[in-house]
């Protein structure tokens, strides 16, 4: 799936509708519509009732299409030669895309923001360090209602690494909102943002420089002051670590996902406020208690036009064998399996994210291993609620080389985008965007 000489592959897709929660669809519909209209609005798993509302009032800008053609190659980049290159995180609102990732140079990463105002056309909208030559990351991108883009990632001063959000309104330049460090000289990173009514939130993982770690989330309502507003870390546990915050569209409040681990144990917990944020507790905690090696970690969230809500991540089964898995809650609260898979029996497979389509259905992209040891890229999808899952998409890339899905997001056509790296080795890639058209 990763560069234009890949096989192209046949897509389809199943119409689905649900007359569950209609009347907050029918709200969501009216206050993000107005893609429909040509005005920017985020376009993130929080927002999928836009075009819920729309196929339900049958309108020709419901995007509940085919994805009957083949996948394309619409940018190819690599900062340098021989080194790596790797798009993590992705947003696009109307026809503009801001894509972020890494950029090696030297062996040194680069913050690096590409964006397309057509889903065709790439250019770097940002290449950053915050103390050359010392390296610098993101791990998550979102936009605005009013068109401000804001990235979060890690910047190093060479001894320690510090939590960062950078922000950029309108045509302006990007400039640093937040820098953080639980404890001075101990490593932070924000892993996850999220827009909250005119607030942002970022979650992530603090070091305080004895065990345990912190899951950390921190709160700005002015786009430049931060506080703290969760800080957790299990009794005993040696690691913590905040992956995922998401804004439940049905009104059950704020989730987050992170995992807690002791003793090489991981274990995977989802945690919730319901008062914007003033407060949390946890809702899920699942884990395989094995040895060392064991357990389980949540990695992306996301609902269906159910209302139903799903955390995609894996676990580790009685094997120490990490196991693909997403689980499902009809009210937030109670929580089920809804996949188990492995690619090939007693290899590794691990989902990473998982996105909801204009129809209502979802998609969780990942990777199994085969029997040779090739790494698959897979993409697996629902259209009935999370009861059922089939493998939507596999590639296989040439024997030996390295390819990964990291993210996917779509545009106002409803094109579907794939971010992912591909190269001989996870440390010579190149950075790829993948596009799927609404046929």
């Amino acid at each position: 799936m990763a560069d234009g000489r890949h096989t192209r592959h046949s897509w389809k897709a199943k119409r689905m509708t649900r007359s569950k929660g209609f009347s907050i669809l029918l709200l969501a519909g009216l206050v993000f519509g107005c893609s429909a209209c040509g005005f920017r609005v985020p376009n993130t798993n929080e927002f999928f009732g836009t075009m819920t509302i729309l196929c339900l009032l049958r309108s020709p800008l419901c995007f509940d299409c085919p994805y009957a053609g083949s996948w394309e190659t619409v940018d190819t980049y690599r900062a340098s030669a021989g080194e790596a290159s790797n798009p993590t995180t992705m947003v696009g609102s109307g026809n503009r895309m801001f894509v972020a990732g890494r950029g090696t140079v030297g062996g040194t990463a680069n913050w690096v923001v590409r964006t397309s105002e057509d889903g065709f056309s790439w250019q770097n909208d940002l290449f950053y360090q915050e103390n050359p030559p010392n390296q610098s990351f993101p791990d998550a991108i979102i936009e605005d209602a009013q068109g401000s883009v804001s990235a979060s990632g890690r910047t190093s001063d060479g001894a320690s690494l510090s939590w960062t959000v950078l922000q950029r309104s309108g045509a302006g330049s990007w400039t640093v909102r937040d820098s953080y460090q639980y404890t001075p000289g101990q490593d932070a990173a924000p892993l996850s943002l999220m827009n909250f009514g005119s607030s942002t939130l970022a979650i992530g993982v603090a070091l305080t420089g004895s065990a345990p770690t912190h899951s950390v989330v921190r709160r700005t309502d002015d786009g430049m002051n931060w506080s703290t507003v969760d800080d957790f870390s299990s009794a005993g546990t040696a690691q913590n670590s905040g992956q995922k915050l998401f804004l439940d569209p049905f009104g059950r409040g704020i989730f987050l996902s992170l995992y807690g681990e002791s003793g090489g144990v991981f274990q995977w917990l989802i945690r919730r406020s319901v008062d914007g944020a003033n407060s949390w507790s946890t809702v899920d905690t699942f884990s395989y208690q094995g040895g060392a090696g064991s357990g389980a970690v949540p990695r992306d969230m996301a609902a269906d036009a159910g209302g139903n809500l799903y955390v995609a991540g894996w676990f580790y089964d009685s094997g120490n064998v990490r196991r693909w898995i997403v689980r499902r809650s009809a009210d937030g609260v109670s929580w089920s399996t809804s996949d188990d898979f492995a690619y090939t029996a007693g290899q590794a497979a691990q989902a990473r994210r998982i996105f909801h389509l204009h129809s209502g259905s979802l998609v969780v992209a990942g990777e199994g291993l085969d029997g040779s040891g090739t790494n698959h890229t897979l993409l697996r999808r629902t259209d009935d609620f999370g009861n059922t899952w089939y493998t939507w998409y596999d590639y296989a890339p040439p024997a030996t080389y390295f390819s990964q899905a990291n993210y996917l997001s779509r545009d106002a056509t409803g094109a579907l985008f794939m971010a992912a790296n591909s190269g001989p080795t996870s440390a010579n890639t190149d950075w790829i965007v993948r596009r799927l058209a609404c046929r």
